[in-house]
């Protein structure tokens, strides 16, 4: 009965028959994508935080 699932139990075989390594290269990139994206939100915020003190200094010096 198991193997008589919806698709069979070669179905995979069927369906990703000549990936290639695609499925690991995709995760790889994902993977590569979450790392830099961390590094570029931790820039985002520090240029932020930079434009947001050189703001309030310059506000402090009109008053």
């Amino acid at each position: 009965l198991l193997d008589s699932a919806l698709f069979g139990k070669d179905a995979k075989e069927s369906i990703l028959q000549y990936n290639d390594g695609t499925i690991n290269r995709y995760l790889i990139e994902v993977i590569l994508i979450f790392y830099f994206m961390k590094d570029v939100l931790k820039l985002i915020f520090k240029n932020i935080e930079k434009f947001l003190n050189k703001s309030r200094k310059c506000m402090d010096s009109v008053q």
